[in-house]
């Protein structure tokens, strides 16, 4: 039926097709009348979200590109050789107020992202082996900090996730599991079928 149909058609609706519904034509009044104001109301969702992505990546690129600009300043001041050890000392404060706020505009950008479902590519992510890929590259940082690394991961195991989401969610698991440890402190990371754990002897 109508009904049937148009309802189908505003369950498949999505922001990032950037097309407005279509639904059937009805003789019926009321049906007739629904279909305009869904219509109406799709287009609106489309532009706003269009106005607002781009105001989003506007905003990103504004703030980034001083940021990377004052960033480089610093890092010529800090190549100086000449600069006094005061100096020094604010140039180096400087510079880490920037990369801090150069990670806050990209966790907002990514939020923002994710808030409009921009990351929606389900394939089969290769669990097993970007694991292990993430614990070689982290090698040298857990050797650095004394800590011990083990893992119990079995070979071959899949899911299905966006990978973009993926590398960050198991970057940031691991990333933290050796920021919040102790010293000598102990990691291990343990991958199934059925679960995925990561555990450390962090507070």
């Amino acid at each position: 039926s109508a009904f049937h149909v148009s309802l189908t058609e505003m369950k498949n609706f999505n922001l990032q097709n950037s097309e407005p519904i279509e639904l059937p034509i009805s003789s019926t009044y009321e049906f007739k009348n629904l279909n305009k104001f869904i219509n109406q109301m799709t287009t609106k969702a489309i532009r706003d979200y269009r106005n607002l992505k781009e105001f989003s990546e506007n905003l990103s690129h504004e703030v980034s590109t001083p940021l990377a600009v004052a960033s480089g300043k610093l890092d010529l001041l800090l190549q100086d050789n000449k600069l006094p050890e005061h100096h020094l000392s604010q140039v180096i404060t400087a510079q880490n107020s920037i990369q801090k706020l150069s990670k806050i505009q990209r966790a907002l950008s990514l939020l923002t992202k994710i808030e409009n479902s921009e990351f929606s590519e389900v394939t089969q992510y290769k669990l097993s082996e970007n694991l292990n890929k993430l614990i070689e590259e982290s090698r040298e940082l857990v050797e650095l900090k004394e800590i011990k690394m083990t893992s119990e991961i079995k070979n071959s195991i899949e899911v299905k996730i966006d990978p973009t989401l993926a590398e960050i969610l198991f970057s940031n698991l691991y990333q933290n599991a050796i920021k919040h440890n102790v010293e000598n402190g102990i990691i291990k990371i343990i991958l199934t079928e059925r679960s995925f754990i990561i555990e450390n002897s962090g507070e």
